[in-house]
């Protein structure tokens, strides 16, 4: 007996690869740049706001101006004592009404001294004319 063995041949078997080409429609959208818009300049005055002290000077300070216009006697009330005699108020004509003082003339019968005496506005309680 005879065997004989037959083998298969190995065969490398390889099939074409396709080659597929897609092509989509392009889309080209043209849009214009974007609007810039700058911000609006706005130009503010800022007032300060006045506070209840410096609307209360300027109030003092026009009526101690109207008194010296009219040339009127007034007694003024401190919050302190001033002098030698330590009186809280002065009688007397004002001379001069400045941002931060006046100048009081005092009475004759007041003071036997002449001359001036000058007050801060801001130790002045109030002013009562007395003419």
């Amino acid at each position: 007996m005879l065997r004989v063995h037959v083998r298969s041949p190995r065969v490398n078997v390889t099939t074409p690869v396709p080659q597929v080409n897609v092509a989509a429609p392009e889309v080209r959208v043209d849009a214009p740049p974007p609007a810039i818009i700058p911000p609006p300049v706005v130009k503010v005055d800022v007032d300060s706001p006045e506070t209840a002290d410096c609307v209360s000077m300027n109030s003092l300070r026009k009526e101690l101006e109207r008194c010296m216009k009219h040339k009127q006697t007034v007694e003024v009330i401190l919050s302190v004592d001033w002098g030698a005699q330590s009186r809280r108020y002065r009688f007397g004509n004002l001379v001069r009404v400045e941002d931060g003082i006046i100048e009081l003339k005092p009475a004759p019968s007041d003071e036997t001294a002449p001359g001036s005496v000058i007050i801060p506005l801001n130790r002045i309680v109030a002013v009562i004319p007395t003419s």
